[in-house]
Parts: C-alpha cells; structure tokens; sequence
C-alpha cells in the first residue's frame, strides 16, 4: 500500500508509546502511597488477597482476615510493585 509506514519506524513509536505509558503509570501510583483508598476484594492469591479500586488499579493486601472476598474495605496504600499497589486493610 502506498504511503506506509517503516515496520522499523511503527516498532520504534510503538516502544516510545509504551514506555511513556509505563512511566505515567508509575507516577500515578506513587502518588497512592500513604493514602487510604476502597478496594473490591476479590480472591486469595497465596498469601495476599487481591482487588480492585474504583478506578481498576490492583491492589494486593495480607490475607490474614477471613471472609472479606466480595467485600469493599478501606486499605492504607504502602508500597508499589510493578504496576501492583500493596497495603493494608484497615477495616
């Protein structure tokens, strides 16, 4: 077809997009550290239970209490991993 695109130009843009992507992403989540913020749990994952935020972000907490899968807790945000939140819950 005419007026394409270099396969090595597409790859290279494609890179600088996911990388921008990434980095907004960290930034973002930094700034949830020290906050406390709602989470849908959802399963156990070995030793932590996981969920969601409002807003789709995961977040992992220990899973020492019992019973709290389909429930929404409040969780205290401590550490980022990946593009994962980790924290505690609170109640």
């Amino acid at each position: 077809m005419p007026n394409q695109i270099d396969s090595k130009v597409k790859e290279q843009r494609s890179n600088k997009l996911i990388e921008l992507s990434n980095k907004n992403q960290k930034k973002q989540n930094e700034e949830y550290i020290g906050k406390e913020i709602e989470v849908l749990f959802e399963e156990k994952d070995n030793q932590y239970i996981k969920g969601h935020t409002s807003n789709y972000i995961m977040v992992y907490a220990n899973s020492s209490h019992s019973a709290i899968e389909n429930t929404i807790r409040k969780v205290k945000i401590t550490n980022i991993i990946g593009e994962n939140l980790f924290g505690e819950i609170i109640y």
